[in-house]
């Protein structure tokens, strides 16, 4: 499985390379019909067309309705839709295989100083293209101190936690990210206003392939993915839910280990 994760990621890497490419060949391309068509309008001014031969006239003429057939407008529109759906596509996919990988060899790089709310930050930042005008983030900081850390680790725990809220949410909604010191632990909570979860589902969220969703809209490893780090972390993960009342996933990591990993002058 995480052979063909690897595999996976080759051809999706150059096609995500290739779709950002045309998206500019795209925009070069409205820029420049954009303009022959503000010179063509230019040539149809009824003074300006008396001044012209007939065979130009004819062929301002054929170049309009050619236009009008093709519907170029259309066209460019429709192209660029399509194009920045495939590229959500190939980021989807990206966050599929990235998930899998972590779920199959979680491998763990060196532990550094972190500020988590840099860290939760970078989240953000990450889903913010799913979440604009749709859904409105609030962060609600307290203090935390420096902590030792898988940086990147912790980061894949905080996006899945929010790509999670944001698949939860139908429409317009809120996420709502609140930080603080808890019993000498490092609490963050993700709060969204989505649909919830049933009470039957909920210990069985962080099974490795177990979703709620339709087919092709989860992997049901983002969120075992996310137990693991914690636990790696020597952390929990907790969830509460009501069916139609929204969730709040918990993250708590000790500060005791960390205290002792960095030292207090550091902290």
């Amino acid at each position: 499985a995480a052979g063909v994760a690897h595999e996976i990621n080759n051809p999706a890497g150059f096609v995500s390379s290739n779709l950002h490419t045309l998206a500019e060949y795209h925009d070069d391309l409205q820029t420049a019909i954009t303009a022959f068509g503000a010179r063509r309008a230019q040539l149809e001014d009824p003074e300006i067309v008396a001044t012209l031969p007939a065979e130009l006239r004819q062929r301002i003429a054929d170049l309009a309705a050619m236009e009008e057939t093709l519907d170029l407008n259309y066209i460019m529109t429709d192209m660029g839709s399509l194009i920045a759906e495939t590229r959500e596509g190939t980021d989807r996919i990206r966050r599929i295989v990235a998930d899998l990988k972590a779920a199959i060899h979680p491998g763990q790089e060196t532990k550094v100083v972190t500020d988590l709310h840099a860290v939760i930050d970078s989240a953000v930042n990450l889903v913010r293209h799913d979440t604009q005008h749709r859904i409105e983030i609030r962060r609600e900081y307290g203090t935390l101190p420096a902590m030792a850390t898988y940086a990147q680790r912790l980061n894949q725990l905080y996006l899945n936690l929010l790509v999670n809220a944001t698949q939860a949410i139908t429409g317009q909604g809120t996420i709502t990210i609140r930080t603080g010191i808890e019993e000498h632990q490092a609490v963050v909570s993700i709060t969204d206003s989505g649909s919830g979860i049933a009470p039957e589902h909920l210990n069985k969220i962080f099974d490795p392939f177990f979703t709620t969703k339709p087919v092709g809209a989860g992997t049901g490893l983002g969120l075992k993915v996310a137990y693991d780090i914690a636990h790696n972390h020597g952390g929990t993960i907790t969830a509460e839910s009501a069916a139609g009342a929204g969730t709040t996933f918990t993250v708590r990591l000790p500060l005791g280990e960390v205290l002792e990993a960095i030292g207090e002058d550091q902290v």
